[in-house]
């Protein structure tokens, strides 16, 4: 309720002219142009603006990278999830959604480096497994995809 609040607020600044001036404000516009206007192009230039105040801020990246996978914008997502995770390295969010892009990239290899790196971390990401059994079912591990997609049903408990 109070994110909603604020959401609406500063969505209603941003219609007054209200311009974000800090690092936050910028991330919070992005956020809200996303959520509330499926803006992505607006989203991407506040989060450049945030960038421009905080070259290292993970979040940012791994937010711009999420919307460059939306737009099926793979390579740029992939070098985005590598920076946040570079970042971040416990935020395993980057190491998934880098996976992701090695697989849209046809580079499944990679793809399972970086998801064989999330299991060993947080073995409780259902998401993980789904995606490592695509991997390993494009690789021709049936067998590998199988356990891992079995795997990825008791978490999700099914």
């Amino acid at each position: 309720v109070v994110l909603s609040l604020f959401f609406g607020t500063v969505q209603a600044q941003n219609h007054q002219g209200f311009e974000p001036k800090t690092k936050t404000q910028h991330i919070m516009f992005a956020v809200s142009a996303v959520e509330h206007d499926s803006d992505f192009v607006a989203a991407i230039a506040y989060i450049n603006e945030a960038l421009a105040m905080d070259s290292a801020c993970a979040f940012c990246f791994s937010f711009r990278a999420n919307i460059y996978l939306l737009q099926k914008e793979y390579s740029l997502a992939l070098s985005d999830f590598g920076k946040a995770f570079l970042f971040d390295a416990e935020d395993l969010s980057n190491l998934l959604g880098r996976a992701k892009c090695y697989y849209f990239l046809k580079n499944y290899e990679k793809s399972l480096e970086d998801l064989n790196q999330a299991v060993a971390t947080s073995l409780f990401d259902a998401d993980v497994y789904l995606w490592r059994s695509k991997v390993k079912k494009v690789l021709g591990d049936n067998i590998g995809s199988e356990s891992d997609l079995k795997t990825y049903n008791r978490l999700n408990g099914q």
